[in-house]
């Protein structure tokens, strides 16, 4: 079981997803980062590459090619990058 405040990424490994947490804990799910990212946008996640779901409150910083969460850069991906850069500035 795990709370989805404790979430800062997801990273698709093809048809798992790696879910990484805040506290550095991390563990494979059966599941593809499409079906995460329906279960999750609700929640404040953002799609930032195809394949990265990135928790809005962990987000650090950004510029035109990354986020940082911490000291972590995650890649924006140039499908994403409009979206992306257009909800981070709201």
């Amino acid at each position: 079981k795990v709370f989805i405040n404790d979430i800062s990424y997801i990273e698709s490994w093809k048809d798992y997803v790696m879910v990484y947490q805040h506290d550095g804990k991390h563990f494979l799910v059966k599941q593809t980062i499409t079906a995460m990212e329906n279960l999750l946008s609700e929640h404040k996640f953002l799609r930032v590459h195809r394949s990265y779901l990135v928790s809005l409150d962990k987000i650090s910083g950004y510029n035109g090619l990354s986020v940082h969460l911490g000291k972590l850069e995650i890649p924006i991906g140039r499908l994403y990058k409009q979206s992306v850069i257009e909800r981070l500035q709201e």
